[in-house]
């Protein structure tokens, strides 16, 4: 009797081993297929998600104003970025426009007439571009947005020349000679 104890024990034994072997083995097999389950789903969510991303068609866009594809930003993320360039050409001009700081004083002086009156018409089509840009963030419509971004964003790149070649001139006034500028004068 003590022998068929001992080979039953043995035998739950080798039964529970063989049970601990097949559990792992079918959650291991489990596991590879739910893996394999979830890379077709990611596969076909981002497949879907190209095709219905309204934003994809601004991606030239994206790449302009350095942003990635992983940065996931929203057109409202994208109106800001294409702002904020705009709220620079706006701020650069007004600074020759109506200079109100020591530098901005100096640098307008390296403009004549002609090429001032010049900088107000850029400055007239980049405020409306911003106020373009401020209304569809107010409207908080998708595609007009899109529409919006695409827009201004193709136009301040027929400006974004004329904004380098005044940002040359500003840096150029500073390496003339004080005789072939003409004089500042103090208006305190």
């Amino acid at each position: 009797m003590a022998k068929s104890k001992s080979s039953k024990g043995s035998t739950k034994e080798s039964n529970k081993d063989i049970n601990k072997e097949v559990a792992k083995e079918l959650l291991k097999q489990i596991t590879e297929s739910s893996k394999e389950k979830s890379g077709k789903e990611d596969k076909k969510d981002s497949k879907s998600n190209s095709k219905n991303d309204p934003l994809k068609e601004l991606s030239h866009v994206k790449e302009y104003y350095y942003l990635t594809p992983d940065d996931n930003i929203s057109i409202v993320g994208m109106i800001h970025k294409v702002m904020e360039t705009l709220e620079v050409y706006l701020k650069t001009i007004q600074q020759i426009l109506q200079p109100e700081e020591f530098h901005a004083l100096y640098e307008c002086n390296a403009f004549d007439d002609k090429e001032k009156s010049d900088l107000f018409t850029i400055y007239k089509k980049a405020i409306i571009m911003h106020r373009e840009l401020l209304k569809a963030l107010i409207e908080n419509d998708e595609k007009k947005s899109i529409a919006a971004v695409k827009k201004i964003h193709e136009e301040s790149l027929q400006i974004k020349g004329k904004m380098v070649h005044t940002v040359e001139k500003l840096q150029k006034s500073w390496k003339l000679e004080p005789e072939k500028r003409r004089s500042v004068h103090y208006f305190g």
